[in-house]
Order: structure tokens, then sequence, then C-alpha cells
């Protein structure tokens, strides 16, 4: 087929179809007909970063490019503007300052701009009144920001004293902001400036914000505090909780609280201070986590059920992943208290045992992907035969299952509080160990060699019909892609 009979549309639908801008920057250099029709994708996502390629790129807009502004769908602006050692607003204009004011001028040229994420740069109450004026945005992420008290562009600074209101000198009206999702994460306030009353927490209260992901703090939490905003819209909720303690508990617990449509809780829990005897006293009772990363002894998130009637747990959690490892008998504990309707589970145990993947096929019936890993231990050798024996036999909808060994799993380090109480403030040392000896280096057996896994593959495709991914090592997988496919191994990114 000769190159110039397939027409523009035909290209067109192949370039869009092209994830990679990189890519598609070599197609618009490979000719002429090639740079005008692939620059249309290519400018559907901005990435401004360094601050002379940005100022480059603006000046392309407002130039070559104006007839394109209806292009870009995504802007990631992570220039690096640092304004805290300027001593007044109306100090002469820097060419940083320039720059800043620039971008906020260009935003809302963008008739089509559905995304917007601010990452590791500065955002003001500025900021705020551009996004007004881009009523196509849906979703607005502040990442690693700096907030400055800045209630104009800095060119305008001046005539802005001059002309407002000292009583009322900014009107914005949050609730208007068009986004439906919200990303709020480490965004940094200084203790002191201006415009208390335009921290980013407000964006919350945009009218029709449906999601929301947020790093949940303590001043997160002490800004809220007072004003209890209702999120009437709410339905999804990513939270994350960088230390555990009783008021970020309590916080998170009365901000659910305030969404009456009950959203969908995914939740992390980086760290905590606590013992196992501390940890295991601790209530959340938090309604709609579906996911959850963090400690294992406080995942039921509700009554747990009961033994005599495992559908009991009122507990909507489906997925959950352990990040940090117990013993044996902790670990079964817990899970006993989770809902048998649980679909992913990634645990952590300090010493291999193969009464966990008893446990686990008779707690969690429906479960879809299992990942173990442990500190060490030994398969035995008839481990093949006893995990599609009495293990996947009785899991027909597993998906993926891994069991690998991590030394890190074997001692569990972290700052303790001597306090009884949540979020005492004297630390210790504190480790897990079990008595010292030799680290099992964790094998097959010798009877076992993983040569043998294909053909117990082979055989577990008759009962265990969803199986997709099967891992017993860091260095490789087996996996097919459809029921039926030959199973090949592959290298892991594990």
């Amino acid at each position: 087929m000769e190159f110039n009979i397939i027409p523009d549309d035909v290209w067109i639908e192949i370039f869009e179809s092209v994830d990679d801008p990189a890519q598609l920057a070599v197609l618009v250099r490979t000719c002429r007909r090639f740079r005008d029709l692939a620059s249309k994708p290519l400018l559907r996502e901005l990435k401004w970063g360094k601050m002379e390629s940005t100022e480059r790129n603006i000046e392309a807009w407002q130039g070559v490019y104006k007839d394109m502004v209806t292009l870009p769908r995504k802007l990631t602006l992570s220039v690096a503007f640092d304004f805290t050692n300027a001593r007044s607003h109306m100090q002469p204009l820097t060419p940083e300052m320039s720059l800043h004011d620039s971008i906020h001028l260009q935003i809302p040229s963008f008739t089509s701009l559905h995304e917007l994420v601010l990452d590791s740069t500065a955002i003001s109450p500025y900021t705020y009144s551009v996004l007004a004026l881009v009523p196509t945005l849906r979703s607005l992420s502040l990442i690693n920001c700096s907030y400055y008290g800045l209630p104009t562009a800095f060119k305008d600074y001046r005539n802005f004293l001059l002309n407002s209101d000292p009583q009322n000198p900014l009107n914005i009206q949050f609730a208007d902001l068009p986004i439906t999702h919200l990303s709020l994460h480490k965004v940094t306030i200084p203790q002191e400036h201006d415009y208390q009353a335009f921290h980013p927490l407000n964006l919350i209260t945009a009218s029709n914000l449906t999601s929301l992901s947020i790093t949940w703090t303590g001043g997160l939490a002490v800004t809220y505090a007072p004003k209890k905003w209702l999120l009437p819209q709410l339905t999804q909720l990513d939270v994350v909780m960088p230390l555990l303690t009783r008021d970020l508990v309590d916080s998170l617990v009365s901000f659910s609280q305030n969404c009456p449509l009950g959203p969908s809780i995914n939740l992390c829990i980086e760290r905590h201070n606590l013992s196992d005897q501390q940890i295991s006293a601790v209530q959340l009772p938090l309604k709609g986590v579906c996911s959850y990363t963090g400690p294992l002894p406080i995942a039921s998130f509700a009554a747990p059920r009961q033994r005599s009637n495992p559908d009991s747990c009122s507990s909507s959690l489906k997925h959950l992943v352990m990040n940090e490892p117990l013993d044996l008998g902790g670990l079964l504990d817990g899970l006993e208290k989770l809902p048998n309707r649980l679909e992913t589970l990634e645990i952590e145990v300090r010493k291999w045992d193969v009464e966990l993947l008893f446990a686990i096929r008779h707690l969690f019936p429906h479960i879809r992907s299992l990942i173990i890993r442990y500190g060490k231990g030994t398969f035995p050798p008839d481990f093949f035969v006893t995990l599609g024996a009495n293990i996947l036999f009785d899991l027909p909808k597993l998906h993926t299952i891994k069991l690998l060994q991590d030394t890190s799993c074997i001692v569990t380090n972290r700052q303790l509080s001597n306090l009884h109480h949540f979020g005492g403030h004297v630390p210790v040392t504190f480790g897990f160990e079990e008595e010292e000896h030799e680290h099992e280096v964790s094998r097959l057996s010798p009877s076992l060699e993983e040569a043998e896994l294909k053909d117990y593959l082979i055989g577990w495709n008759r009962y265990c019909k969803c199986l997709r991914n099967v891992q017993l090592n860091s260095r490789t997988r087996w996996e097919r892609k459809f029921e039926g496919d030959r199973w090949v191994e592959v290298p892991s990114a594990d």
C-alpha cells in the first residue's frame, strides 16, 4: 500500500492510540505530514517542569499554537517556585515572579482543560481565582505544594492593595468551582500568613465534588474541626494517614460522618508507634472501608464476624494489604475477624507455615488474589500436591497466588510509646525477633524442583480455571492470559 494513499483520519486514529508522549515527539519529527497530524495528540497532555522550557512553551502557545488552545486536556505543573525570601509582593518583579504570572494567565486560555496537577509548586488564593476561570476543569491535584498568601498576580499586587476592600479583600466562592475530583497531599502551610480563610482544605467544599484523595494530618484535622463541612455528593474517599493517633482517628471518623452518601473508602495507615497490645485495643469505627493498607489488628472496621456465623461481619472490606509482619498466631487471630467476602489479600508472616494457606482457604472462599510474604521457612517436599489438592481446589475464583520470601518480614522495628494512652510522646526502640539462630533460607525441597511446577500448573487448570499468575520466587513467575492458554515463565518485577 502506498504511504500517501492512507487517509489522514486513519493516521490520526493511530496517533491517538499512542500513550507515550516521547513516541509522539519522534513521529512529529518524521515528516511534515506527521508533524501536522501527530501534533494534536501530543498537545493534549502538557508538562511544565523546568522554568526555561516552560517559558518557551508559553511563548509558543501565544504564537504558533494560539489556534490550538482547545487541544490540551491535562496539564501537570511542577515548576519549583520559591517565594519565601520575598520580603514583599510589591518588590520589583523577578523573572521567577513574571513566569508565575504568565503561567496563571495561560491556564484559563485552555478551553478544554479537564485535569490540572500541581506538583511541588506554589499555590495561593490567586491560584483559586484562576481555577474559577476554567469551567471545563473536573480533576484537581495538589501534591507537595507550598502555600503563599498571594491574592493576585505579582504585577497587579500594588493596584490590588489600592482598590480592594480591607475588610474583605478577596471573594472566592469555593463551592462554585467545577471540580468533581480533588487530590490533596502534603501541602505546606506557613504558620503565619495573611489569608487563613483560604486554606487549601476549602477546596473540598466544591459543590459537585464526588471523589476525594487526601493525606489526613493533624494540621488538616485542626482546620476541619471548627468547620465540619458537609460533602453531600462524595462517593469515593481515599485517605492516607502518615501516623496513627487517637486524634486523627476521631477526626477522620467525624469527617466521614459528614458525607451523607456513605462513600467507598480506601484507607492507608503508613505507620504507628504502638505495641502489639496497644494496637489490638484500637477501635476504628469507620464505615465503608473497601480497601485497607496498614496493621492487621485494626482492619475489621466493624463488629468482627462470629465463628458460628461467617457471614455476620458487617464490614465492606474487600482488599487488604498488611505493611508489617506478625507471628502466625497473631496473623490467624487477625484474619478470623475479617469478612469472608475478601477478594484480595497481601499479608506478611515472620516464618512460613502451610497452616496459613489452610486458614485462608477456609476463611476466604471467594478470594481472587493472594500474596504471602514470609521471612523464613522451607516448603515441604509434597508442597505442590498439598497446594493443588487441598488449597486451590477449594478456591475456584483465585486469579493470582504469590508466595515470596522477604527477609524484611523476620523483624519488625518501630518506635513505641511507653505511655499507656494513644499518642504518647516518649519513643523507645522495640524490635520483634525470634530466638537467635541462622536465618533459614527459603527454598524448595530437593524433591520439589521448580521445573516440575509447569506440570502441576497443567493439572491445576482442571479445577482452578481462573488462575492466571503463580509466583514462588522473586526471579520469575508463571502466567497465562486466558483459560486454555499454555503457561509461560516470565521474569518477575517483584
